[in-house]
């Protein structure tokens, strides 16, 4: 429930889910950012607070 209130979307929507977690579980910077890429194209329309949110964090998002 918590997690749905923080990225604006609902935790039965395993697809935005798992993008999230390629994200940040990538091995290498490239694919973080090909993954994170992947994500705004697909949800920014659907889940604006969400895109937005990883937008705010980018710098520590790509910390590797």
């Amino acid at each position: 429930m918590l997690f749905a209130k923080i990225w604006g979307f609902s935790v039965s929507d395993y697809s935005a889910k798992s993008l999230i977690h390629d994200i940040y579980r990538a091995e290498t910077e490239k694919k973080a950012r090909t993954a994170y890429q992947r994500f705004q194209d697909r949800y920014r329309a659907k889940y604006p607070k969400a895109v937005e949110n990883l937008m705010k964090d980018e710098t520590s998002l790509f910390t590797f």
